[in-house]
């Protein structure tokens, strides 16, 4: 069950404050395992990176080839997306 995996990668990583799963076809976060409630704007910009950074059904917007993992750092912390290797939408 993801959920049952989300618990696990984000016990196994310290600091990790926030994991969630995304469907990026429809720029939706599904589920999300945080220490705190986000607001939804929150989750919106977080899976709204994981799109731009990957790209959505076969559409990329950086770079000239699709991957199958982006990472962003900032001031506000280091966000590491990784795409699903069965559904390439699902992050």
């Amino acid at each position: 069950m993801v959920v049952d995996e989300l618990d696990a990668l984000r016990d196994r990583f310290d600091g990790c404050k926030t994991i969630a799963f995304a469907d990026l076809s429809t720029q939706m976060i599904l589920v999300t395992d945080s220490g705190s409630n986000l607001p939804r704007e929150t989750l919106d910009n977080l899976c709204a990176q994981a799109a731009q950074m990957l790209g959505t059904n076969g559409r990329l917007f950086l770079g000239n080839k699709e991957s199958s993992a982006a990472a962003l750092a900032n001031n506000e912390g280091l966000r590491v997306f990784v795409r699903a290797n069965q559904e390439p939408n699902d992050v």
